[in-house]
């Protein structure tokens, strides 16, 4: 009899881990949809200025109006049958789940929303085709208007640095940014690299 009821404890144990498992990744994975639709449809109608921060705006607004509403009103979202967030610690792993999905999007869309070099060169080449790229050609193609200006604007844009009588300088964010790299470099023992 004992064994009979440690098996069907173990049971329920093992169903409520799993209820909880899919309650953290549904509603982080719900969320993180919304604020995806929220950022296809206002870039849509608008493309900001200083993109990374606006993302990081929409991602923050959607994860705090959702959890609030998950909290308030845990009986009106019972979506498919699967149970609502209701202790804290659901709600701070499904902020954990949705934290590092927009982490590794806002990471990815860095490189989409600037022109990486790497990406310019693979789009070239891909656009020759079979013929392939002759390097006179991708020398013509990828000159300093294409590879370096665009990202010496993001730097002013970002208040990164600051061009002042025909000079860049860099500004506390960017002087910060430099510590940070340097730092790193040194810790690692790797020079520059590309």
């Amino acid at each position: 009899m004992a064994f009979h009821f440690n098996l069907v404890a173990n049971d329920i144990i093992r169903d409520h881990s799993k209820q909880r498992i899919m309650t953290i990744l549904f509603y982080g994975s719900t969320l993180f949809v919304i604020a995806l639709i929220m950022h296809f449809v206002l870039w849509r109608i608008r493309l900001p200025k200083r993109q990374t921060k606006i993302l990081c705006l929409i991602f923050f607004v959607v994860l705090a109006s959702g959890s609030t509403f998950f909290f308030l009103y845990p009986d009106a979202i019972a979506l498919f049958a699967i149970h609502t967030p209701v202790t804290i610690f659901e709600h701070f792993q499904i902020w954990q789940y949705y934290g590092i999905l927009t982490l590794a999007y806002i990471n990815t869309y860095s490189a989409i929303e600037v022109d990486s070099p790497s990406l310019l060169i693979v789009e070239k080449i891909s656009k020759a085709s079979g013929a392939g790229l002759s390097r006179e050609t991708m020398g013509e193609q990828m000159d300093d208007s294409i590879l370096v200006k665009p990202r010496l604007n993001d730097l002013i844009t970002h208040k990164i640095a600051q061009l002042s009588g025909g000079k860049y300088r860099l500004k506390a964010k960017g002087i910060f940014m430099a510590c940070i790299i340097t730092f790193y470099r040194n810790l690692m023992r790797v020079g520059k690299g590309g």
